[in-house]
């Protein structure tokens, strides 16, 4: 597919179409979610279990509250990109939005 094509693509009515219906969830649904990952964290059987949960709350504490990408989220190296210091996570962004 050449650039002409690809532009053309994706400036077709039928592709904007497509992201008019899409339904996000509202500030209540969210605080449910989190809710429900908190819960499913608090009750894991056991310390492997607990690990596992809490980095599937974690992985979606940082979805929800950054806008990151889900591999942008879990190529986080708790050992290079975390100051446990000063709180401070490094993101490495795999998409520029001013290119687009």
């Amino acid at each position: 597919m050449d650039h002409n094509s690809i532009k053309s693509y994706y400036g077709s009515p039928a592709f904007s179409q497509a992201w008019q219906n899409i339904d996000y969830f509202n500030e209540n649904q969210l605080n449910i979610l989190t809710k429900k990952f908190q819960d499913f964290y608090k009750k894991a059987p056991g310390p492997w279990s607990a690990r596992v949960r809490g980095r599937y709350f974690l992985i979606f504490l940082f979805l929800r509250y950054t806008g990151a990408r889900i591999s942008e989220v879990t190529g986080i190296n708790d050992q290079a990109d975390v100051d446990y210091r000063s709180a401070d996570v490094t993101l490495a962004i795999l998409k520029d939005r001013g290119l687009l």
